[in-house]
């Protein structure tokens, strides 16, 4: 479900397993063949890996090029979960013994890091933690729009997982609250979408495609709080950072990443997990506030500025390499 278009996992598995076995496996061609090149056109510094399904090739840049090797950690258990066991476990089995070359690891939250090492047993002391930031020359200040009725916002792919299903059942305990929804739908996620816009009735909601920057823009200063109650536990929340970009404040469930962000920023509140009634106290109490909402939105501005830049995330990245021996 979470994979639209992918659905042979026993063809899956083979083709994961066939990269992870790496100098075994049916890709060690084009791993000499990169290989190749990286020694032949110049030396990198440090190799920084994507995610741990590419780790195939961190024993092999360690034999031939002698340089740290980093992985970030993003969303990989999110694909090995959908793998059939036997196959997941035989990945991770691989992940682990290509890992023992590694200088270290990247995660996106003090959870995830905590999370992956022990899902994936990597070891927890060779994981730092460097939050996302953003690219202000994308993301200018908001300039302050019309009055509105309140609007509650969603911005985040259409799916389950993300718990717009919460938050339309919250909306429906706040008689007065506008609803707009927005964010990346597969046509698995279609009926899911038309279920839960209709459980609103005749109420003021709306789902608005955002192709481009500038839509996304205007989404996002068309709301007066962003809520993407989610059901697991999310390592990073980009869209967080976006909503306060724009001064737009938010309401999260106390897990994943979000506690940490929030801790940074002051810029939101945090309900119990899958509590919709904490969730509707929490966005009523919000939209009925003017002042709380600007403290919030303010607060959360304030530290995607200073904080979550993309310029910070250069910097702590390259901090992180020469701690782990780039030159």
């Amino acid at each position: 479900e979470r994979f639209s278009g992918i659905d042979d996992y026993a063809r899956l598995g083979e083709l994961t397993l066939s990269m992870l076995r790496g100098a075994h496996g049916r890709q060690r061609a084009e791993f000499d063949s990169l290989l190749d090149y990286l020694a032949r056109e110049g030396r990198p510094q440090a190799v920084l890996l994507t995610n741990l399904l590419l780790s195939a090739i961190v024993p092999l840049v360690r034999d031939r090029l002698g340089v740290p090797i980093v992985v970030s950690l993003q969303g990989d258990d999110i694909f090995l979960d959908a793998l059939r066991s036997e196959a997941r476990g035989e990945a991770l089995r691989l992940i682990r013994e290509n890992c023992a070359a590694a200088s270290g690891f990247i995660a996106t939250s003090r959870y995830y890091a905590d999370f992956m090492a022990d899902y994936a047993g990597l070891p927890r002391d060779k994981v730092r933690v460097i939050y996302p930031g953003l690219n202000l020359q994308n993301h200018p200040p908001a300039p302050r729009g019309p009055d509105r009725p309140p609007t509650v916002g969603y911005f985040s792919r259409i799916d389950p997982h993300k718990g717009l299903h919460h938050l339309v059942e919250a909306v429906r305990r706040l008689p007065h609250a506008r609803l707009r929804i927005s964010g990346w739908l597969g046509p698995q996620h279609r009926k899911y979408l038309d279920e839960q816009l209709a459980r609103l009735g005749g109420r003021d909601v709306e789902y608005v495609a955002c192709p481009t920057l500038a839509a996304k823009l205007e989404f996002l200063r068309s709301v007066d709080v962003l809520s993407v109650p989610t059901v697991y536990r999310e390592p990073k929340g980009l869209y967080v950072l976006e909503a306060w970009a724009q001064g737009v404040p938010v309401v999260l469930p106390a897990h994943g990443s979000f506690p940490e962000l929030v801790e940074e920023s002051q810029g939101g509140v945090l309900i119990p997990p899958g509590d919709v009634t904490a969730l509707a106290d929490a966005l009523g109490g919000l939209l009925d506030d003017r002042d709380r909402r600007a403290e919030l939105g303010l607060a959360g501005e304030r530290a995607v500025r200073t904080k979550f830049t993309d310029d910070r995330m250069a910097e702590d990245t390259v901090a992180m390499l020469r701690d782990w021996g780039a030159a």
